[in-house]
């Protein structure tokens, strides 16, 4: 079987001056790696950006997720509140 031969693509001038819109920012896409192992990683990765007042709160990672895990706690305790009265 003999290779398939390559052609370039030839663009007008007017398609060489187009640009991408800004919305298409692709230096801000970040390197997840290659193959089908590392686009399920980048899948179950979950990143939530927070504003800066909340940030300046928290001094790490780890100090958020345990006020989070302490706001479900509460949740979950007044739920169980409700349900018993109600």
């Amino acid at each position: 079987m003999r290779n398939a031969r390559h052609r370039p693509v030839k663009f007008s001038a007017r398609e060489m001056a187009e640009d991408l819109p800004a919305e298409l920012d692709f230096s801000k896409l970040k390197f997840i790696g290659r193959g089908p192992k590392a686009i399920e990683a980048a899948s179950r990765r979950k990143v939530v950006p927070l504003d800066p007042d909340v940030a300046r709160v928290f001094d790490n990672p780890e100090a958020v997720n345990e006020a989070l895990r302490g706001l479900i706690h509460l949740a979950k305790q007044s739920s169980r509140k409700r349900k018993k009265t109600a």
